[in-house]
């Protein structure tokens, strides 16, 4: 006999293959000893798997600006007051989040400013391994 074992919020915490039946709240009758339901939550007879956790698409401040490629070293000297406000409010965090809201904003600043960069990649390339903070 299989079951799934669930917690106080109905979520499968384990699978197990027993010899005899279990009669238990939180022991649900299953019919194969199937890995896949860990984490599902089950309601009214059903397993559902569990919302996906959205990535978080943050950078550390150093590759952040490695991808304005062979224009960070530009954007880092020029002494326009918007382009150094960016800059400065860059070098105070502890990583950039592509999804903020304002980050389109300030990245057309710079291209404002004469740098010839490429928002759309810069904002939406995938995050490597490398680039996390």
């Amino acid at each position: 006999m299989n079951y799934a074992q669930l917690d106080q919020n109905n979520t499968v915490v384990a699978v197990t293959q027993v010899a005899a039946p279990i009669v238990a709240s939180d022991m649900v009758e299953i019919p194969s000893l199937d890995a896949s339901l860990l984490g599902c939550v089950y309601a009214g007879g059903v397993f559902t798997p569990p919302a996906p956790v959205a990535e978080t698409r943050y950078i550390s401040v150093g590759a952040f600006f490695d991808r304005f490629g062979a224009n960070k070293w530009p954007i880092l000297a020029d002494t326009n007051a918007m382009v150094q406000a960016l800059v400065k409010d860059c070098s105070v965090r502890k990583y950039i989040n592509l999804d903020d809201p304002q980050l389109p904003s300030g990245l057309a600043m710079l291209v404002a400013a004469g740098h010839a960069i490429d928002p759309n990649a810069i904002i939406n390339d995938p995050v490597q391994p490398g680039e996390r903070p």
